[in-house]
């Protein structure tokens, strides 16, 4: 019937836009990334050094105190 084509076209154009909606944001996710590329790795290489310190200092507390 002209009911069933008419929702089934409607059907199609709202799954066929909810597609290229669902790849812009993933095209805007994937661009972010890349430019969270350019500082992510010098972050991650301070926090690691700071978090190296730590264990380093702890573990002469600990030894500065006679409990490790």
């Amino acid at each position: 019937s002209s009911i069933n084509r008419a929702s089934a076209v409607a059907g199609g154009t709202a799954g066929v836009a909810a597609v290229a909606q669902t790849l812009q944001v993933v095209n805007q996710v994937k661009s972010e990334v890349t430019t969270m590329g350019d500082w992510l790795v010098p972050a991650l290489l301070v926090a690691v050094l700071a978090l190296a310190g730590y264990v380093i200092y702890e573990r002469w507390q600990q030894r500065k105190g006679g409990w490790a």
